[in-house]
Formats: C-alpha cells, sequence, structure tokens
C-alpha cells in the first residue's frame, strides 16, 4: 500500500505499523469519518435526542475501543458531539474533552489510547462545526507522557488537522529540530532513514500545513537549527523544490460535508 505526499515529494510505502494505527482508529480514520457523519444514529437523531450521561458514554466508548467493535453507537455519539459542537451541546463537548484526555493518559489499552487520541483530535479539528479551543496542548501533553509509537503517531497525523495552528507549528518544528538519538548506521535504509524517525514525521507534517507550515520549513533551513543529518538533508531537498506543501486542514474544511 502507498500514501500520497505533498507535491514534489516521492511516494512512501505504508509500513504496517501505520496498518495497525488504521485499524485501532476504526471509525476514526478520515474515510471511516465521513462514513460515521452519514450514518443516522449518529447523525440528525443525535442531534434531537439530549444525550446520554457524559461518564455512561465514555464508558461504553471505551469497551467498544478495547474489543474493537464493528459497530460502535457510543463512540459515534461522542464524534457527533466533538464534531457538531454548537446550538446549545457545547457543554457536553466541554465535558468530554478532557476525560478522552483522560482516557488517552491513563489506559492500558493501546487501541483505547490511539481512539481516544482520535476522538480527542476531532474536537479542535478544522473539521469541526465549530472547534473546540485548548485541544493542541492537550494533544502535545499526551504526546509527551505517552513514549507508545502509535499514540505519538496518532497525534502527529493530526495535528495538520488543527485549528490552533501557532502551538501545533510550534511543537513540530521543535520536534524537527531535535538531535537523533539513533546512530544512522541503524536507520533501516528501504524506509529512507525515515521510518520511525520523529524529526523527519514532524518534518512531513510541516509540509501538510500549508503556509504556516512553509514558513517554519524555511526558518528552519535558514537558521541551520536542525540537528539531525536526516532532517537537515530532508530540508535542504526541500529548499531545491521550493518548499512545496498542503493544507490538510483547510483542504478538509473546505470539502462539502457528507449528506
Amino acid at each position: 500500500m502507498f500514501q500520497s505526499t505533498p507535491k514534489g515529494c516521492s511516494m512512501r510505502l505504508v509500513k504496517p505499523e501505520r496498518m495497525v494505527v488504521a485499524i485501532a482508529r476504526g471509525l476514526l480514520t478520515r474515510h471511516a469519518l465521513a462514513l460515521g457523519l452519514v450514518m443516522g444514529a449518529a447523525g440528525s437523531a443525535a442531534a434531537q435526542a439530549p444525550g446520554a450521561p457524559i461518564d455512561s458514554l465514555v464508558a461504553r466508548c471505551e469497551r467498544e475501543l478495547a474489543a474493537r467493535a464493528t459497530v460502535r453507537p457510543a463512540t459515534l455519539e461522542i464524534l457527533h458531539e466533538l464534531m457538531q459542537g454548537s446550538n446549545g451541546r457545547a457543554s457536553r463537548r466541554s465535558a468530554l474533552v478532557p476525560r478522552l484526555e483522560r482516557l488517552a493518559l491513563l489506559s492500558a489499552n493501546e487501541y483505547v489510547q490511539v481512539g481516544a487520541v482520535g476522538l480527542l483530535a476531532q474536537a479542535g479539528s478544522l473539521r469541526a462545526r465549530v472547534p473546540a479551543p485548548g485541544v493542541v496542548p492537550r494533544l502535545i501533553g499526551i504526546y509527551r507522557v505517552r513514549s507508545d509509537f502509535l499514540v505519538q503517531l496518532t497525534i502527529l497525523d493530526e495535528l495538520p488537522y488543527q485549528s490552533e495552528r501557532a502551538p501545533a507549528v510550534a511543537f513540530l518544528r521543535a520536534l524537527a529540530s531535535e538531535a537523533d538519538p539513533v546512530p544512522l548506521s541503524v536507520q533501516r535504509p528501504e524506509a529512507g532513514r525515515s521510518h520511525g524517525d520523529t524529526r523527519m514525521l514532524a518534518l512531513g507534517r510541516l509540509a501538510q500545513m500549508g503556509v504556516e507550515g512553509q514558513r517554519a520549513l524555511r526558518a528552519m533551513h535558514a537558521s541551520g537549527e536542525a540537528r539531525s543529518p536526516q532532517a537537515r538533508e530532508r530540508l535542504a531537498s526541500l529548499a531545491a523544490q521550493g518548499f512545496p506543501v498542503r493544507d490538510l486542514g483547510r483542504e478538509a474544511r473546505a470539502r462539502p460535508a457528507p449528506r
């Protein structure tokens, strides 16, 4: 399987770890997100209903994620609350956000951790009707506490979609500038020295954040702040191409909502 990259960048192989992330996210992946919003149980009906008690709803969602259930009514209801956090229901979203953060931090189940992070990210996403404030700092806090690669990868993948661009860009820039703790001699050559390399992953996410990301990439290249050899090499390559970028968040916001 292959995944597309910004214009000017080569296609890269999707590794098994990414397949696990997709499975763990389940209905939280971007394609399944659209499907979930179409489903009536989490759509117009949920908009009319008063909603289940928050703690009960989160507990049911946790069980669905842990079981990797095919049908996830509680997860879809939470998704709807997060994406449609307006029309008098903002208080429910405000209650869900810290509970999902706590679930991501405290659960011992990797599928629950990844699923909770994916849900939390939707609250502050540009895909939401009214993005919630303060989500990016929560995601960054989870990233710093959770060393699990799949959880961290999910957070990195969701940052380009967040409405709070400044803190997301600042975090990715700092991450991309870190020294490489892994000697190049043990990097996997078939992955272009980037498999599991958070510095390279952070540079890739900056290239998905439009003008803000491009500005950060240009500044990093000019300052020479990147400390890993592969990050410096990648920045030089991007500079030679004119720093090609996409803006995944604004592209998603401009896309018509599914009916």
